[in-house]
């Protein structure tokens, strides 16, 4: 159950022409009128837009505008907002490259809020990363941006905010990372992280390296021994090639660079099985035999959770500083604005948000 005594969870809006606005004030009517069933949010976002999303489909949302502060109040009866006298375009389904620096800085205060202690974690709604990338941004999406921000605003320094360190055999050292990102996707049946996100599937065997899946790894390790109360989480680590290279025969990055990471974490005290093949690690009667798959590249990783149980899907940055979910799905142009869009997956990253700020707030006090 949510506490009171916890400040509220921060939503961005996202993408002002995708299906974020919407899906937000759809979330929003599902807490009961006490506020228990969601934690408490607010809304980063022009006000105007929500107004207008609301009317083109028909929802009866009371949209009041308010400081952070003042959102666990308003919460029951209204939709909070913050505003920061920003505007952007209010069609629907026709992303605006011109709205970029709105949708950026969005994010970018989100952050400030939650260092600040004005809000417990953050739910980003979705962005388009054409839309940005036209726009001048420099990262391939919410991921590796947040990364940089944490970065910035909280100095790698702060690292030991996470207990660093060496406990009961299990090693966690990640100095010299910094604040890395990490994303997980998981819903009901499986949770799945790429250890290479957004760059091309030609690109996967240059950058992947034995370093890059170990710090991943011990990352997904801690933050699952945190943050879900697995002690000693089964790693299940998947080959790059068909059928795990086959001995050698259809690649080689699996005898040069995944087992020895598998060796090198498995030294660490980290349960760690594999290379696996993807072609039958997520057969549902496997899934019950590892607590986290660690793909090699994007789609190894995700489809696999989507296809399971699309709706209920959240993505969440693990490695960062402070909590971070959101829905498992992009902004969805094409029905934007029809009143169709389901809000389940945005429903569960609030109640996940709310759920790990509440963990993250009784371990570092």
């Amino acid at each position: 159950m949510p506490m009171k005594d916890v400040a509220p969870i921060a939503v961005t809006m996202g993408e002002p022409a995708g299906v974020g606005p919407e899906l937000i004030m759809k979330s929003w009517c599902m807490r009961d009128q006490s506020g228990a069933f969601l934690d408490p949010f607010f809304v980063l976002g022009d006000p105007e837009l929500f107004k207008v999303r609301a009317k083109d489909i028909d929802l009866e949302v009371e949209v009041r505008v308010c400081t952070p502060e003042e959102a666990c109040e308003v919460f029951p009866v209204a939709l909070p907002l913050v505003s920061f006298d920003y505007s952007v375009g209010t069609n629907p389904g026709t992303a605006n490259p011109g709205d970029a620096s709105v949708v950026i800085s969005i994010i970018e205060k989100a952050v400030d809020l939650v260092k600040s202690g004005a809000a417990s974690g953050m739910v980003t709604g979705p962005v388009s990363k054409w839309c940005l990338l036209a726009a001048g941004f420099k990262w391939l999406g919410h991921t590796s941006y947040l990364g940089h921000l944490a970065e910035k605003k909280y100095g790698s320094h702060l690292c030991d905010i996470f207990s660093f360190g060496r406990q009961e055999g299990f090693s966690s050292d990640l100095s010299g990372h910094g604040f890395t990102p990490v994303m997980l996707l998981l819903n009901q049946y499986l949770r799945s992280v790429p250890i290479t996100t957004h760059v091309s599937v030609r690109e996967v065997p240059d950058i992947l390296t034995q370093d890059l899946i170990v710090s991943t790894s011990r990352i997904v390790a801690r933050d699952f021994r945190r943050f879900f109360g697995i002690e000693h989480p089964r790693l299940a680590m998947l080959g790059l090639n068909p059928h795990a290279g086959e001995n050698g025969l259809l690649g080689h990055e699996e005898e040069l660079i995944i087992k020895p990471a598998i060796s090198s974490l498995l030294s660490d005290g980290i349960e760690v099985t594999g290379p696996h093949s993807a072609d039958t690690i997520f057969c549902k009667d496997k899934l019950s035999d590892y607590d986290v798959a660690m793909a090699m590249y994007h789609d190894q990783g995700i489809i696999p959770v989507k296809a399971l149980s699309f709706h209920d899907t959240v993505n969440v940055t693990l490695g960062l500083p402070f909590v971070r979910t959101s829905p498992g799905h992009g902004t969805s142009f094409d029905i934007a604005g029809k009143g169709i869009a389901r809000q389940d997956s945005f429903v569960k990253a609030i109640e996940l948000a709310g759920k790990l700020a509440r963990i993250q707030r009784r371990e570092i006090g």
